[in-house]
């Protein structure tokens, strides 16, 4: 996902198993099942920066 908010948004509005849920600074996600029961994560992480 393209922002943190955008994450916590979709979950708010999923009606499915929430199987684990991740909110830091540098990580937002969480993982449901589909209606089949795989595992499915939705995320956030921001952008790697360049090695000097």
């Amino acid at each position: 996902m393209p922002r943190p908010d955008a994450v916590r948004a979709l979950l708010t509005r999923l009606e499915v198993e929430i199987v684990e849920r991740y909110d830091e600074p540098t990580y937002c996600a969480f993982k449901c099942r589909d209606p089949d029961g795989h595992r499915v994560e939705v995320y956030w992480e921001p952008p790697a920066t360049a090695a000097s």
